[in-house]
């Protein structure tokens, strides 16, 4: 009698785990469907006071989820544009900046004036190890940007980038976290 009680609230413990798990996964997807990362770069560019300005590229064309924005004392414009991990379309950035821009890729934690590969792939396999488990500060999605400024332009506030893809900070924009937004919009890692 010992065994089979044993048995059942071991396998009661599995399913449970299984559940939980798989519950985990489909939240995970959820909160990266729901995201929207053009939206998110113009939400943290109006938070540091930047003003947004028209895109002249419109759907279907690559270049219509590039924000351009104006920093401050700067006559010519900035502009982020999203990117897929492999980093192709990057070449389009030079149809959005001139050559003479400043351009700094970021992913996650991570920002760099020339492009890394491999590097901004590690960060997106740790961030979805790291989902899996319920731990991750970072939505895992595989989508970089690439922030390219005029060389002139070195005022204004300090962007960190990182908060685009900060889930807390998604929760936020999509209405499903409570009384946290105080402690996002000042840089709170939660």
């Amino acid at each position: 009698m010992r065994r089979p009680v044993l048995r059942a609230v071991l396998f009661s413990a599995l399913a449970i785990t299984i559940a939980a798990k798989a519950h985990s996964i489909t939240l995970r997807d959820e909160l990266i469907k729901g995201f929207d990362i053009s939206a998110a770069i113009a939400t943290e560019l109006r938070t540091n006071g930047l003003v947004i300005l028209e895109n002249p590229d419109k759907p279907p064309k690559i270049l219509s989820g590039a924000v351009y924005f104006q920093r401050p004392g700067c006559e010519r414009r900035s502009v982020v544009v999203p990117l897929a991990f492999n980093f192709e379309s990057s070449v389009w950035v030079g149809r959005a900046a001139a050559a003479d821009y400043r351009r700094t890729y970021a992913y996650a934690g991570l920002a760099f004036p020339e492009q890394q590969r491999i590097a901004v792939f590690l960060e997106w396999l740790k961030q979805s190890m790291l989902a899996l488990a319920g731990k991750n500060r970072f939505i895992p999605v595989k989508t970089a940007i690439v922030v390219a400024e005029p060389p002139e332009c070195t005022g204004g506030p300090s962007i960190a980038w990182s908060r685009i893809w900060d889930r807390h900070a998604q929760e936020l924009r999509s209405g499903q976290a409570g009384g946290k937004a105080d402690a996002i919009r000042e840089g709170s890692s939660l």
